[in-house]
């Protein structure tokens, strides 16, 4: 663990399915952050209970918020499917109990930003 004593970010353990590339969406952090805060991981043989550091990365938020309406009979997958989002994003930014939706609640939709190639390079 003394590796991490400069990781200025967060320690996480690697699970099943878990690649940089899919660490760096679910985290909003450019891959080329990732790599540069662990340079001696193996990339393309990640092990489960593996420690790596996520970098912070302040200026990497690729959302802004949209105000949404439920509409009668839409269910959670509905919206997550038709913003092309994850569950964990839509429930970080509205205050909801469970996965049932009322028809005239008012969502907040986290929307990607475009992300320019300056970003990608960060």
């Amino acid at each position: 663990m003394a590796m991490f004593d400069s990781c200025n970010g967060i320690i996480y353990t690697i699970k099943q399915g878990d690649t940089l590339y899919s660490l760096s969406g679910r985290f909003r952090v450019p891959l080329a952050r990732i790599l540069r805060a662990n340079p001696y991981i193996d990339i393309y043989n990640l092990q489960i209970g593996e420690q790596i550091c996520i970098p912070k990365c302040p200026n990497c938020n690729p959302f802004y918020l949209m105000s949404y309406m439920v509409k009668e009979e839409e269910t959670m997958l509905d919206i997550l499917n038709r913003f092309g989002i994850e569950l964990e994003d839509l429930l970080k930014y509205n205050n909801l109990n469970g996965i049932v939706l009322q028809a005239g609640s008012k969502l907040q939709i986290p929307v990607k930003r475009e992300r320019s190639e300056e970003d990608d390079e960060d």
